[in-house]
């Protein structure tokens, strides 16, 4: 989504800076399982990284209460 909306804005005429986090992601990369996706995961908790999860991550999941977030960092 932000790079297609990018490249809109800049055929527009506007400047466009892209800021991506985390690390490139290689075909073969990507779980095919929920639980090699859940190894996969980058979880932070009211605001705190939880020990042993993946801080290059390809899903974030934020908790918080009452709703929780998982995008994607995949780039």
């Amino acid at each position: 989504g932000g790079g297609v909306a990018a490249r809109l804005l800049a055929a527009a005429g506007f400047d466009v800076c892209v800021l991506e986090r985390g690390k490139e992601w290689l075909p073969g990369d990507f779980p095919e399982q929920a639980l090699d996706a859940a190894q996969k995961a980058r979880i932070v908790a009211n605001g705190k990284v939880e020990p042993l999860t993946n801080e290059e991550g390809l899903f974030n999941v934020s908790t918080f209460s009452p709703e929780n977030l998982a995008p994607d960092a995949g780039v």
